[in-house]
């Protein structure tokens, strides 16, 4: 059986032992933090400075032959920046683990 409810990934435990569910469907939250997953399986906060820089090294890693096909004049480059900052995106919308005061992370927190 599989609760329903929005759930993000710092309440994805809670909601499975508190009710008896095999499984809860996770949210909007998966789609800007790629990492929620990773928190789910390993019951972490996951999200070190190295652990970011890897996602975007790989980001870039496979965004680079995809540059190709994009045509070489102003618009084409314009096109090609518009979708690699839209793919790192996140990045500069939550802080980090190491520089909050307390945990879990909320969607609107900012750097002290």
């Amino acid at each position: 059986i599989f609760g329903c409810g929005d759930a993000s990934a710092q309440d994805y435990w809670s909601k499975v032992e508190s009710s008896g569910i095999d499984g809860v469907m996770i949210s909007g939250d998966a789609l800007i933090r790629p990492w929620s997953f990773t928190k789910i399986k390993e019951w972490r906060e996951w999200d070190s400075s190295r652990e970011r820089l890897e996602l975007v090294r790989k980001v870039a890693h496979l965004g680079t032959p995809k540059l190709t096909s994009y045509p070489t004049d102003t618009a084409g480059v314009n096109t090609a920046r518009c979708h690699l900052c839209e793919a790192l995106s996140f990045h500069y919308c939550y802080v980090p683990i190491g520089l909050l005061e307390c945990l879990p992370p909320q969607v609107d927190g900012r750097a002290p």
